[in-house]
C-alpha cells in the first residue's frame, strides 16, 4: 500500500466519485468516411501504376530469359565443342510459349525457357523456327526478336542476335517503333 499525504491510495480510488464508465467503441461517420475516400483515392491511383509496372517487369523479363537462352545456347556449344540448337517451342516463329536448348547432334535437352507472361509476345522478324551455334560460337542466321504486349503507350524490346552470336537488346525510344504484332487469340 502506498501512502499519500498519510492517506490510502486505494481508499483514496473509491471515494472518487464515478466518471462515464464506458470508452468510445469504434468510429464515427464522418472518421469512417475520411478513411474511405482516403483509401478510395490511393486505390484508384496505385492500381493502375501497379498493372503497368508488372506489365514492364513481364517484358524486362522475357527480354533478359530470352538473352540468356541465347547465351547458354552460345556458351554450351563452345564447351561441347558440337552444334547446340535453339528453338521455339511452338515449331514456328512465335516463340511466346518458349524455347528449347539441345544439343543438335543428339538432340538431348539441355535447359528449357519458358515465357511466364501470358501477355507478352516474342516473334521473329524472319519466322525462323531454330537457330544453330558452332562450336566457335557463331549462328547459323542472324535473328531479330521482338518482345512486346497490348498496350499502345508501351516501349518494345528489340532482341538482335548478331552474325557472331551475340544478343544485343534495343528499348524503342518511342512507342511503337518496333513492329509489334498484333495479339494472338
Amino acid at each position: 500500500m502506498d501512502f499519500t499525504h498519510g492517506r490510502n491510495i486505494q481508499n483514496n480510488r473509491r471515494s472518487m466519485p464515478k466518471c462515464r464508465t464506458w470508452a468510445q467503441r469504434g468510429f464515427t461517420l464522418v472518421e469512417a468516411m475520411i478513411t474511405i475516400s482516403i483509401f478510395s483515392i490511393l486505390t484508384s491511383t496505385a492500381i493502375p501504376a501497379w498493372q503497368d509496372f508488372a506489365l514492364n517487369n513481364c517484358l524486362t523479363t522475357t527480354n533478359n530469359s530470352l538473352i540468356t537462352g541465347f547465351n547458354l545456347a552460345r556458351s554450351e556449344a563452345a564447351k561441347r565443342g558440337r552444334p547446340v540448337r535453339i528453338a521455339s517451342f511452338a515449331g514456328d516463329a512465335n516463340w511466346e510459349q518458349g524455347w528449347r536448348i539441345e544439343d543438335a547432334a543428339t538432340a538431348e535437352l539441355l535447359r528449357e525457357g519458358r515465357n511466364s507472361c501470358p501477355r507478352t509476345q516474342v516473334v521473329e522478324s524472319a519466322e525462323t523456327v531454330a537457330f544453330v551455334y558452332q562450336p566457335t560460337g557463331v549462328i547459323s542466321t542472324p535473328a531479330n526478336f521482338t518482345i512486346c504486349d497490348s498496350r499502345a503507350d508501351e516501349r518494345e524490346r528489340l532482341v538482335t542476335i548478331s552474325a557472331v552470336g551475340r544478343p544485343n537488346t534495343t528499348v524503342s525510344q518511342t512507342p511503337g517503333s518496333f513492329a509489334c504484332p498484333t495479339e494472338s487469340p
